[in-house]
C-alpha cells in the first residue's frame, strides 16, 4: 500500500475543489496536523519515525512524477486536500490549482487574484454580466431606446460597446500573468450586439504569451469611439488559435464594417502561425482564406452561419480554401438561404485535384449527391458528418399541417437528401478507418440498406448520430404500433459493430408529441405540449434506452436520444449504459441544451 493510500488521520479526506475557498485551506472539522519537510506545524513536535519513513517517499518524488501524481489528484477532485499537506506539494500544485482563473464582470473588472498567484495563471474568461443592453423587447435603433438608454447605461455611451473591460486595473493585471497563453470572453446573452472595443483587444493581443483568443458572441471591435481615428496593429501576433462566434438565434445579419475589418487585420497578421481558426461565415474573409495569406500550418478550419462564397462566377468552397495543404479538420455548419440552390464543395467541371490529402474531419452542411468530395475523401478520414444547419428537427422548425409558426417567415431551408442518396454518397467513399458518422436523411425504403451498408463498410465505428425525418410527419400510430419493437428492428444492423461506444438518435416516432399552435406566442406559435404526453414519450425513450443498452452492449457507453420539451421547444436526454447483477440498462442522467440543434 503507497504512503497516500495509507490511513493517517494527519491528512485531511479528500473534499470536491468547489467546496472549498482556497487551495491550501480545508473545511475539516477535526484537527489535524500539516506536514511540512519533516516538521509537524500544528503541535509543534516533530514527527515520529514511522511517520518519518511514511512520509519520505512521497517526499523524494521527482518534479515530473510528482507533477504526474498532481494532475491525476485534479481528475480526482482531490488536489485541495492534497496540496495542504507539505510545503512542497502545495507549491508545485499551485500552477494546476489557479492556471484557469475566471471574471464574472457584473461592473468594470477591478478585482483579481492576489499578485502573487498571478503568474500561474495560463487561462482567463472574462463573462460579461454587465447589463448594459436594452430590455428584452426593446429595439436599440427605437427612439423609446433613445430615451431611456442615458439612464440605464452604466459603463458605456453605446450599447454596442462593452465598458467594463476598459479599466486600467484589468491592463495591468494581464502584464503580471507571464504565463498567461489563452484569453476568452463569453457573453451571456443572446439578443443584442455588443461588443469588445477595438482598445481592449489590441491591448489582449499585444501579450507576449498569448496564443489562443477566442471571443464567445460578443461582437468585434463592431465600432470606433470618438477618441480612435483608424483600426491598427502596429506589432506582430502569433496566435496558434482564434474564435469569434455568434448567437446562432439572433442577429448573425447585423455586420458592423469596422468589425469585419478587425477580424481580417487579426486573421492577416497571425496567418502563418494559426492551426486553428473558427468565425462566423457572415464576417469570414474569403478572399484572405483565397489567396491573401500563407495557411501552411493551418490544421482546423470551422465556419457557422449563411451559405456565401465569392468571385463571379462564384468560386466553390474548394477553389476558396483550397490553399490549406494541411487541413485536418473541415468544419462547415452552414445554413441554406431559401431560395438559393444547394452548391457542392467539389462540383462536376471543376478541375483540379483534392487539396486536403491529411484530412481526418469533414463537416458538410446540405450535401449533395454530385458532389465529387466524397470520392476523393483519403483514407486518413476518422469523422465525416453528412447534416443540415441547424438540424431539421420537424417539431421545432417545421410545424405539420401547414400551421403557420417560426417556419412560415423562415430564411433558411432543409432539402433533405433520402436515405437512398445517402447510401450512394458512402458507396463512393473509400475511408474504411471511420471511426465517427453523423448523417441526417428523409425516411424511404432504403434505410436498412444504408444501416446495413454503414455497419458492413466501418465496422470501427465508435460514434454514431442519425437524425431521420420522415416523409409523412402528421401521421398517427396504428393500435399495434410499438416503439420499442420499431427501434429494434431500425438499429438490429448496428448489433455488429463491436467497437459501438455513443449512439445519438433523433427517432422522428410515429405518435410522437406535436406543439399546440398558439398564435399569440413570442417567437413563432408554437405552444406548450400536454405535460402528460411528454411524460408517456418520455417513459417510452426510457424503454428504448434500455433496450438499446442490451443490443449493443457491452462496448456501448452514452445513448442520447432526442425529446420535446415543455417549453415547446426540445432536449436530448443522455442515458448511460450500466449493468447491475448481470443485466443490461440505461438510467437517465441528464439533458443537453436545445442549440444541441446546431452542433
Amino acid at each position: 500500500m503507497s504512503p497516500l493510500s495509507m490511513p493517517n488521520p494527519a491528512f485531511p479526506s479528500p473534499l470536491k475543489l468547489d467546496s472549498l475557498p482556497c487551495c491550501w485551506y480545508t473545511t475539516s472539522p477535526e484537527p489535524h496536523r500539516v506536514y511540512d519537510q519533516g516538521v509537524c506545524y500544528n503541535s509543534g513536535a516533530a514527527i515520529t519515525e514511522v511517520e518519518r519513513i511514511q512520509m519520505s517517499p512521497l517526499l523524494e518524488l521527482n518534479d515530473d512524477v510528482l507533477d504526474l501524481l498532481l494532475e491525476t489528484a485534479r481528475r480526482a477532485r482531490s488536489i485541495v486536500p492534497l496540496s495542504a499537506t507539505c510545503r512542497r506539494i502545495r507549491w508545485r500544485s499551485l500552477p494546476i490549482l489557479f492556471r484557469k482563473h475566471t471574471i464574472a464582470s457584473f461592473g468594470q473588472v477591478k478585482t483579481f487574484l492576489p499578485a502573487t498567484l498571478r503568474q500561474f495563471v495560463t487561462t482567463l474568461l472574462l463573462i460579461d454580466f454587465c447589463g448594459d443592453v436594452p430590455p428584452v423587447g426593446v429595439d436599440e435603433t427605437s427612439e423609446e431606446w433613445a430615451l431611456i438608454a442615458p439612464s440605464l447605461l452604466r459603463y458605456t455611451d453605446d450599447t454596442r460597446l462593452c465598458g467594463v473591460y476598459n479599466s486600467k486595473t484589468l491592463a495591468d493585471v494581464l502584464l503580471q500573468m507571464p504565463r498567461l497563453h489563452t484569453v476568452e470572453f463569453r457573453f451571456p446573452s443572446l439578443t443584442y450586439p455588443h461588443g469588445i472595443p477595438w482598445p481592449v483587444l489590441k491591448h489582449i493581443l499585444s501579450l507576449p504569451s498569448l496564443q489562443e483568443l477566442c471571443v464567445d458572441m460578443h461582437r468585434f471591435a463592431p465600432m470606433l469611439s470618438d477618441r480612435e481615428q483608424e483600426l491598427t496593429l502596429d506589432f506582430p501576433i502569433k496566435l496558434t488559435s482564434f474564435s469569434h462566434t455568434l448567437s446562432d438565434y439572433h442577429r448573425r445579419s447585423v455586420v458592423f464594417p469596422t468589425e469585419r475589418q478587425a477580424l481580417e487585420l487579426v486573421i492577416k497578421s497571425s496567418s502563418s502561425s494559426l492551426r486553428r481558426l473558427t468565425v462566423a461565415m457572415e464576417l469570414a474573409p474569403l478572399d484572405l482564406l483565397y489567396n491573401g495569406a500563407d495557411w501552411s500550418n493551418l490544421r482546423e478550419l470551422h465556419l457557422r452561419g449563411q451559405y456565401r462564397t465569392i468571385g463571379d462566377p462564384p468560386l466553390p468552397l474548394i477553389a476558396v480554401f483550397g490553399h490549406m495543404p494541411h487541413l485536418r479538420v473541415l468544419d462547415l455548419k452552414l445554413i441554406q438561404p431559401a431560395g438559393l440552390d444547394p452548391q457542392p464543395i467539389w462540383p462536376p467541371g471543376h478541375h483540379g485535384e483534392w487539396p486536403w490529402r491529411e484530412l481526418e474531419e469533414l463537416t458538410v452542411s446540405c450535401p449533395q449527391i454530385e458532389d465529387n468530395t466524397y470520392g476523393a475523401l483519403p483514407t486518413t478520414l476518422r469523422g465525416l458528418c453528412l447534416r443540415y444547419t441547424p438540424h431539421c428537427l420537424n417539431h421545432l422548425w417545421r410545424l405539420e399541417d401547414g400551421l403557420p409558426g417560426r417556419s412560415a417567415d423562415c430564411r433558411w431551408q432543409w432539402p433533405l437528401l433520402p436515405s437512398a442518396d445517402i447510401l450512394g454518397i458512402l458507396r463512393r467513399s473509400d475511408v474504411p478507418r471511420l471511426r465517427h458518422l453523423e448523417l441526417e436523411y428523409e425516411v424511404d425504403d432504403s434505410e436498412l440498406d444504408l444501416l446495413d451498408s454503414m455497419a458492413e463498410r466501418y465496422p470501427g465505428l465508435t460514434s454514431i448520430h442519425l437524425f431521420r425525418c420522415r416523409k409523412s410527419r402528421n401521421s398517427h400510430p396504428t393500435q399495434d404500433f410499438n416503439p420499442t419493437d420499431y427501434v429494434r428492428r431500425l438499429i438490429k444492423p448496428l448489433t455488429s459493430l463491436t467497437n459501438l461506444e455513443k449512439i445519438t438518435l433523433h427517432l422522428d416516432l410515429p405518435g410522437t408529441p406535436r406543439p399546440q399552435y398558439v398564435p399569440t406566442m413570442r417567437f413563432g406559435g408554437s405552444g406548450p405540449y400536454t405535460l402528460e404526453e411528454l411524460e408517456e414519450f418520455s417513459r417510452v425513450l426510457q424503454a428504448i434506452a434500455d433496450m438499446l443498452a442490451r443490443m449493443l452492449r457491452p462496448s456501448l457507453k452514452t445513448i442520447t436520444l432526442w425529446k420535446p420539451a415543455y417549453n415547446a421547444v426540445f432536449e436530448w436526454r443522455i442515458f448511460d449504459v450500466v449493468c447491475d447483477d448481470g443485466e443490461w440498462h440505461a438510467p437517465y442522467v441528464d439533458s443537453a441544451p436545445r442549440n444541441y440543434a446546431y452542433y
